[in-house]
């Protein structure tokens, strides 16, 4: 090796090794930064309760910062079947959140927008120089309603249905979405694109509508009776589809360039084309 190729290549290593070490350094850091910080949460003691009997869709959305600052706020949604009559069509949230929130009514939809500049400014106390993204837990919301469509645009606020017995679930999310032990006609879960996962399991579904463009394979069936489950999409999809997930599959592309190949598990298969 000419002794020139071997000073340009010393060099190389050592740029490389500078480099590395110093992503090392900076990852450490910030994994210290992080760890000083303090997750706070909203206080949960007194939880009280807002009427949405005359409304059909209730929306938990955001009213967004100001400045380039984010927050990952964390908590749940869960809807429950009505045992209690004083519970019937109430929406139970901490009274400390409620203060944090503007409730609007826009024809059939509750709208809960939640202050986002407040909420920092009263829960971020543990602040680092540069550092954009800060979480607060305890956006807990308890629905007690026979009539299920949810729409959130919180990333960190999943939504849990439970033991209901219901024409339709609808729910529009952000954040996770977990249906357990239902009996409904229909089915519509709508992630938006987020990386988080829909459940469902335990339940009896007439039919289940299924986009494919804004689930992809974040997808789980467990132990549920379906009658019909409808798939759609615009780009290419793969699903597999356990035996006796579904007694009959729907393809219906948005485009001539949408594809489905499908894995099918089980003793037995019908294949039908129209």
């Amino acid at each position: 090796m000419r002794l020139t190729t071997k000073i340009v290549l010393g060099i190389v290593i050592s740029l490389f090794l500078l480099s590395f070490g110093a992503i090392i350094i900076i990852s450490f850091i910030a994994v210290k930064e992080n760890s000083n910080l303090n997750t706070p949460e909203i206080s949960q003691e007194n939880i009280i309760p807002v009427n949405i009997e005359p409304f059909q869709t209730i929306w938990i959305d955001q009213v967004p910062m100001q400045d380039e600052r984010y927050m990952y706020l964390k908590g749940t949604i869960r809807l429950k079947p009505v045992i209690n009559p004083d519970e019937r069509n109430k929406l139970f949230l901490p009274e400390e959140l409620l203060r944090f929130t503007n409730i609007i009514s826009s024809n059939d939809t509750l709208i809960i927008r939640l202050k986002m500049d407040e909420l920092y400014e009263k829960y971020v106390t543990s602040r680092v120089p540069n550092h954009l993204v800060y979480m607060i837990e305890g956006f807990n919301f308890f629905i007690h309603t026979n009539t299920v469509d949810v729409i959130s645009d919180m990333i960190g606020i999943q939504v849990d249905v439970r033991n209901i017995k219901t024409d339709k679930i609808k729910i529009q999310a952000n954040g996770a979405i977990a249906i357990d032990s239902c009996q409904t006609n229909l089915i519509a879960p709508c992630m938006r694109n987020s990386p988080n996962q829909f459940l469902l399991k335990n339940s009896q579904v007439k039919e289940l509508n299924i986009d494919l463009d804004q689930i992809g394979n974040t997808w789980i069936i467990e132990n549920c009776d379906i009658e019909v489950e409808n798939l759609t999409g615009s780009n290419k999809h793969s699903v597999s589809l356990p035996k006796s997930e579904a007694k009959l599959m729907h393809w219906m592309p948005k485009n001539k360039d949408a594809q489905l190949t499908v894995t099918l598990y089980g003793d037995t298969a019908r294949v039908e084309f129209p």
